[in-house]
């Protein structure tokens, strides 16, 4: 970690490198965001709120920016 860095910032590189581990899809939440983006694109929240379970998409979200 690089000093200096408020604690924000720390909490949002850890919370987007955690994703680096497999994440099994069992609501098919990936293949429903995949299909919003191509529609149009929307904020992170907005794109969460599209599914049924946007806490979930958030983590769906995280992990394909990672793979991305």
């Amino acid at each position: 970690m690089v000093t200096g860095w408020d604690p924000v910032s720390a909490a949002a590189v850890e919370a987007f490198s955690a994703q680096r581990r497999p994440l099994n899809d069992l609501l098919c939440i990936s293949d429903t965001l995949l299909a919003a983006t191509a529609v149009s694109p929307l904020p992170f929240g907005e794109l969460a709120a599209t599914t049924v379970a946007p806490a979930v998409a958030r983590a769906h979200l995280l992990h394909l920016l990672w793979h991305h």
